[in-house]
């Protein structure tokens, strides 16, 4: 029984995929041009490259985490945190890869009928009349190709022949039979290299017959309307992916960690890069030690507080309106200072 929670995983991938569509690698690319390339896919991570070349990222980081795996898990641990909160459950890539694995091209331990084999006389047959033997077996990418071997070995099984009629007791043969080591998909036939076999329903054309680039500057050929359009920015569609992988400020790189491309706004402020915010150089501390006012707003130490300083019971004084004690308590009196520090 399909859980719920399963479903609505699902669905919310498959709502990602067709919004998260890479439409600035599609440009120019027909209905029956994508159709194909997404047909020819051979793996999940060439599905990707044509679908969705910005998830492949993560793909791609989750296959390298495995190795930090046991060599070093803090590592590891800190590492899957990085876009560990991306916008759909990263499993569902899982579960399909396993599963267009388990479909490919290769060669598979299955029984064979050693008489049909053989092609002995239908008066001779064989105990047991299987034997178990590797032969090419999966799915292709594409219709009107088939998987077959490349390199064949051959294998000896022993096994009883009987000879009808039976003249005498059977006894032990042994006998040489066809094992496959490797695979292809090739077409069965050069005439049917590009022909799809199923029928399928014939749907219209979607976009132009012929791409108009005679556009102006500032302007691209929209294949859906027929007409020149507004060129869109590229980035904007690119920056809400890379917030829903690693955050705001922050851009998913191919060395699988989420870099901060954060600029603060002035000299005040220092970076943190782990958490990707711009923080104050001075603090509540170091402006004590200075004899000066921490200004929270400008992250700056002064010297004077033009509205009442409060003294902390740390004994640190702070401008009233701007700052509080650290780890004030309800209840804690404010102790106005009689002097400036």
């Amino acid at each position: 029984m399909i859980r719920p929670w399963a479903i609505a995983n699902l669905f919310v991938f498959s709502l990602h995929l067709l919004q998260g569509f890479d439409n600035e690698n599609m440009k120019g690319t027909s209905q029956n041009e994508l159709e194909m390339k997404i047909r020819s896919a051979a793996n999940l991570e060439e599905f990707l490259r044509i679908t969705h070349p910005r998830e492949l990222k993560l793909w791609r980081c989750r296959s390298k985490l495995k190795s930090y795996i046991g060599s070093d898990s803090r590592s590891a641990s800190h590492r899957s945190t990085r876009f560990a909160a991306a916008f759909y459950d990263i499993e569902i890539l899982k579960v399909i890869d396993e599963e267009w694995q388990k479909t490919q091209c290769i060669p598979r331990e299955t029984c064979v009928d050693v008489g049909k084999d053989l092609g002995t006389s239908t008066n001779t047959f064989f105990k047991p009349p299987c034997v178990s033997v590797f032969r090419c077996g999966g799915c292709c990418n594409e219709e009107g190709i088939s998987c077959v071997n490349t390199s064949t070995s051959y294998v000896f099984k022993t096994l009883f022949e009987i000879s009808v009629p039976l003249t005498q007791a059977p006894e032990p043969v042994t006998i040489k039979i066809a094992n496959h080591t490797s695979c292809k998909c090739t077409p069965s036939s050069p005439r049917l290299s590009k022909a799809i076999i199923r029928r399928s329903v014939h749907y219209p054309e979607y976009g132009c017959d012929q791409e108009d680039t005679s556009c102006p500057n500032g302007w691209q050929w929209d294949s859906n309307l027929c007409e020149c359009v507004l060129q869109r920015e590229p980035t904007i569609s690119r920056r809400r992916e890379e917030l829903a992988i690693c955050g705001a400020h922050m851009e998913f790189e191919d060395n699988c960690e989420c870099v901060c491309k954060r600029k603060c706004p002035s000299v005040h402020h220092v970076l943190n890069q782990e958490s990707c915010l711009c923080e104050c150089r001075e603090t509540l501390e170091s402006c004590a030690k200075k004899q000066k006012i921490f200004f929270p707003d400008t992250c700056s130490c002064e010297d004077k507080c033009p509205f009442q300083i409060k003294e902390c019971p740390n004994g640190k004084q702070v401008c009233a309106k701007y700052f509080q004690c650290p780890k004030e308590r309800r209840g804690t009196s404010w102790l106005p200072s009689r002097e400036s520090p």
